[in-house]
């Protein structure tokens, strides 16, 4: 079975593909995005995975959700191409891009695409950077990981941003502890090592450039910067 099929296999995928298609979970997602701390953590985060990348890059935002990233990085100057497999959350970032371009209203445009993560609409090296904000921690199965991996390399030429939760945070402590107590199994927003991580992007000729954390041993949030040796 090839990484990709394997992907589509894993039961992780499959619900979370069901889950985030679904309108009422893209309804509790907001147009525009308030400027918490963890969101402006977030962010810088990102930012500084993306440092290296040049004004004028071609970034690919997969998946972009309701349009969260948008607005900061097309103020960076990066050409966005933002794609999500759901309609629902598709639908959402479109309000977010008409306030970005008010001259330019529409609901689907050339920055907006519906895309699968294991099947992306692109040539190979399309892209100067990707960024893949918040997606991994839903997959506890390592195929369904290397499957989005392997299709993240094969589209870009340069820097990947990739974010999973570490299990070395207090964050990730209480997860387990609650999970504990409450005598449930998760299936879902599970932490790993960053070992862990690090050997899937390897699996597909990718190699962890350095590790950025959101908050380090507070929060699991954790990117990955990845590149091709």
């Amino acid at each position: 079975m090839t990484a990709t099929k394997a992907a589509h296999a894993a039961p992780s995928y499959l619900a979370t593909r069901a889950r985030f298609s679904a309108a009422a979970t893209a309804r509790r997602y907001p147009d525009r995005w308030r400027p918490t701390a963890r969101d402006r953590r977030e962010q810088a985060c990102i930012l500084q995975g993306l440092s290296r990348v040049p004004r004028g890059a071609r970034v690919l935002d997969m998946p972009c959700g309701s349009g969260r990233l948008l607005e900061l990085l097309t103020k960076r100057g990066f050409d966005v191409i933002a794609a999500d497999f759901s309609l629902p959350m598709l639908h959402r970032a479109a309000a977010t891009d008409r306030t970005l371009d008010e001259a330019q209203p529409r609901a689907f445009g050339p920055r907006l695409l519906a895309a699968d993560a294991l099947a992306l609409p692109f040539a190979g090296d399309a892209f100067d950077a990707v960024i893949c904000n918040r997606l991994f921690h839903h997959f506890s199965e390592s195929a369904a990981r290397v499957g989005v991996l392997n299709e993240l390399a094969r589209v870009c030429r340069g820097t990947i941003v990739a974010s999973f939760f570490h299990r070395s945070s207090m964050g990730a402590w209480r997860f387990w502890a609650r999970h504990r107590l409450r005598g449930t199994t998760p299936s879902d927003r599970i932490p790993i090592a960053a070992q862990v991580f690090a050997a899937d992007a390897r699996a597909v000729g990718l190699r962890v450039d350095r590790f950025i954390h959101v908050a380090r041993g507070i929060s699991p949030q954790c990117y990955a910067v990845l590149r091709r040796p």
